[in-house]
């Protein structure tokens, strides 16, 4: 399943089969929404997982004035650029997680030019191989504000996740779907 979300709402999902990219019917799931936002007047943004980060969506997100962040998996490329950032710590001490934000400008092969790129390296204070994560974006937002504004579509996510447990989708029999809300207690 992949939802489209704007302010941490589900837009729109779909059920796909297991073996099947995460985005495949991305035009089909998009192209109605896009068109109803642009009609609207509601500001035009989207979030997405890695399944979406793909030169032709950037493109068609751009085309239609969209603005966006999405996950970025990480490269060889990518990781050479943060290493000016990465420091060994002089010894280990446990403490509060920290993070730290960086601005990137990046170009993929496949890229018709370069795009944005946020990293985050977060850890425990002190660790040796902190988590790194990566968004692609046209945004303009400091770097910390941008990750604020992407985690925002955990609310989309946790609505997937408890129409999973609740209603067991495992096997689904349609092929369409819109997103589970949350109803009152036992609903």
């Amino acid at each position: 399943m992949f939802c489209f979300n704007q302010c941490g709402d589900c837009e729109g999902a779909r059920l796909r089969e297991g073996n099947v990219s995460r985005a495949d019917s991305w035009r089909e799931l998009l192209a109605p929404i896009v068109h109803r936002y642009t009609e609207s007047g509601l500001r035009q943004q989207f979030r997405g997982d890695a399944g979406f980060a793909r030169p032709e969506r950037y493109e068609f997100l751009e085309k239609h004035e969209f603005l966006y962040a999405l996950r970025l998996p990480g490269n060889a490329v990518l990781e050479r650029m943060l290493e000016p950032h990465l420091k060994r710590p002089e010894r280990l001490e446990p403490g509060p997680p920290v993070g730290t934000f960086h601005d990137l400008l990046y170009q993929a092969g496949t890229w018709d030019r370069p795009r944005g790129v946020v990293a985050k390296l977060e850890g425990p204070a002190g660790e040796l191989c902190p988590r790194v994560g990566f968004l692609v974006t046209n945004r303009t937002d400091p770097a910390q504000g941008l990750v604020r504004f992407y985690n925002g579509r955990g609310t989309c996510e946790q609505c997937s996740k408890e129409g999973k447990q609740a209603l067991e989708w495992r096997r689904p029999s349609g092929h369409g779907s819109s997103c589970p809300r949350r109803g009152p207690a036992g609903a």
